[in-house]
């Protein structure tokens, strides 16, 4: 079945302890929780390996079944994840894929706006460069952390191009995956990719009824605090996968307006982008 198989891409960004999260308490992962995770995970028997990997095996297998694997993603890269997320991870022997933000390392996340968003301090290159040389993927999560789909179109490939060249330089790895900020894909967006030089890219929500569809619309899993026990089961179900693909995606895409087309008509190409309605998904 090759790239057509299930998978489950989960998507992280803090684990760990955060005194005030504010708005990012939805994307705050205790300890405790991220522990409970992995064991799930692993009381389900899957492999773990980063996206690139992922996706190299699965064309590899001519069509042959392939076990399902599980890719746990990070985005945004806050230092927080040195703490117990990584070591976690090590101490299991897995490898994650890490989405950075190009034109943030070394700083914080100044795209959360909002009042109630701390500010989080972002790894530096040499923490990029020691997980790379450890074995994780190194992805691009755009230069600034801009919604590709909210943006000028002009600006689409500068934060993407600019993202792949600055983490490469940066880390001495190759960065083949990228992640739409706020899991945002712009229209045209497969031969943006393409142009670009990455090989895959993630969003969120996503229009393939599979997950890996189409690679450069690859649908994610949120992982929350509440994602333990037999919730976690759920979400690494098959059925669960299936759900989400067949209903809750397109349900979502529609509701907000932004399904992306995945190629531009001729002649739209410099079109300026339109501002869909606002949405709260980072």
């Amino acid at each position: 079945m090759g790239l057509g198989d299930d998978h489950f891409i989960l998507m992280y960004h803090h684990v760990g302890f955060m005194r005030q999260p504010g708005d990012l308490a939805p994307f705050v992962v205790s300890e405790a929780a991220f522990r409970s995770q992995m064991d799930s995970i692993e009381a389900c028997g899957y492999e773990v390996e980063p996206l690139t990997a992922l996706l190299n095996g699965a064309e590899k297998r001519d069509g042959r079944q392939r076990q399902s694997r599980v890719v746990i993603t990070f985005d945004d890269c806050p230092q927080g994840l040195l703490e117990f997320a990584i070591p976690e991870l090590e101490r299991r022997g897995w490898k994650a894929t890490f989405f950075a933000v190009a034109g943030k390392v070394g700083g914080t996340n100044d795209w959360d706006a909002s009042p109630g968003a701390p500010r989080v301090p972002l790894m530096r290159w040499q923490d990029l460069r020691e997980l790379a040389a450890h074995g994780h993927e190194i992805g691009a999560h755009g230069f600034t952390h801009v919604s590709l789909r909210r943006c000028a179109r002009s600006q689409v490939p500068v934060e993407m191009s600019r993202a792949k060249e600055t983490l490469e330089q940066g880390t001495g790895a190759p960065v083949r995956a990228f992640a739409y900020p706020f899991g945002e894909a712009p229209d045209g967006y497969r031969r943006l990719c393409s142009e670009t030089g990455f090989e895959s890219s993630c969003s969120i929500f996503s229009v393939p009824t599979r997950v890996l569809g189409d690679r450069f619309d690859i649908r994610r899993i949120l992982v929350t605090e509440r994602d333990t026990g037999l919730r976690m089961r759920v979400k690494l179900s098959h059925v669960y996968l299936r759900a989400r693909g067949l209903v809750v995606d397109r349900r979502v895409l529609r509701a907000n307006r932004i399904r992306p087309r995945p190629e531009l008509p001729p002649g739209d190409e410099g079109a300026e982008a339109k501002s869909p309605a606002p949405d709260a998904r980072r």
